[in-house]
Parts: structure tokens; C-alpha cells; sequence
């Protein structure tokens, strides 16, 4: 059985490869990436690589991924305490978190009493696992340097249960 193709007005086939001019360069590992990339002076694979990179792809050692997910957690009883230098501090710790875990923030929000991150990451974490780490983290050390905070969140919780992702 072929299964033909047209790439730049040439006829293909993925059975019958010597149809397939030999200008092209074809990443055939991964399924969602069968791309026939054009053969240039100097071109490596790592140049291929680069240029994935500028398609908002993030490349490891073995897979291409584009993860990305809107996580939005609040303070506990919606307290509007994230104000002034405990805002800083909070985006401060989150970016911290952010890059010792490999994730990259495409946009982020501190607001009174909420957070708002979009972010991308790598596919070995998951989601409650990102949130969890992040929360806690910041958490725990809001509360360690800000006394003010422990009297309206004993018991070393900041923030409120659960996030939208």
C-alpha cells in the first residue's frame, strides 16, 4: 500500500523513498512532526532544532513538546493581602520556583488576592504537581517572612484549596 503525498508540487510516497528529492531532510520519529525541511548550506540538526525552538517548541533530548497550560490559584478566604512587598516577593519566589523546575512563564499576575500564570513546561511534570510545588513553596516562605500574615493564616496555610488549570 503507498501513501502518496504532494510536497512542493513533487509527488511523494513513504514506501518508495527514492521519490523523495534529495534536498529534504525528513523527521519521521515523531508523528506529529513529519516535516520535510529543506536542505541549506551549512544545515546541521541542530539548525532544525533552533528552528523549532522559534516555533514556541521546546525540544529535550528525546521529544519535541509544546505544553502549556493557565493555572489560577487565591489566598485562602480570598484575603487581599498580596499587596505592596508581599506581591513582589511573591512573584519573586514564583519565578524562582519557575526556573529551578524548567519552566518558562509566558504570562503572568500577581493580583490582590489571586494568582494568574501561563506558563510552559516540561512533559516529566504534571500539572498538580506544578501547582502543588509552586504553592508550597511560596507559601511556606511568605509566611516565614511576613509575621503579619501568620495571624490571618494560622496553621501554615496561604493559600486557599485547590487551582484552575
Amino acid at each position: 500500500m503507498h501513501n502518496n503525498f504532494t510536497l512542493n508540487n513533487k509527488e511523494c510516497s513513504f514506501t518508495a523513498f527514492r521519490k523523495i528529492p534529495a534536498n529534504l531532510v525528513f523527521f519521521t520519529g515523531l508523528k506529529s512532526l513529519v516535516k520535510a525541511m529543506p536542505l541549506r548550506q551549512g544545515f546541521s540538526f541542530y539548525k532544525s532544532l533552533l528552528n523549532l525552538r522559534m516555533q514556541n517548541k521546546r525540544v529535550s533530548s528525546y521529544s519535541v513538546h509544546q505544553l502549556h497550560v493557565h493555572l489560577v490559584w487565591s489566598t485562602k478566604y480570598r484575603f487581599a493581602v498580596l499587596r505592596g512587598e508581599v506581591q513582589k516577593r511573591c512573584r519573586d519566589l514564583i519565578m524562582q520556583s519557575c526556573d529551578s523546575f524548567d519552566i518558562q512563564i509566558l504570562k503572568g499576575v500577581v493580583s490582590k488576592d489571586h494568582v494568574h500564570l501561563h506558563i510552559s513546561y516540561p512533559p516529566k511534570l504534571s500539572v498538580s504537581d506544578i501547582a502543588k510545588r509552586l504553592k508550597g513553596r511560596s507559601a511556606r516562605i511568605l509566611l516565614e517572612e511576613f509575621g503579619k500574615l501568620r495571624k490571618g493564616y494560622w496553621g501554615g496555610h496561604f493559600w486557599g484549596i485547590g487551582y484552575y488549570g
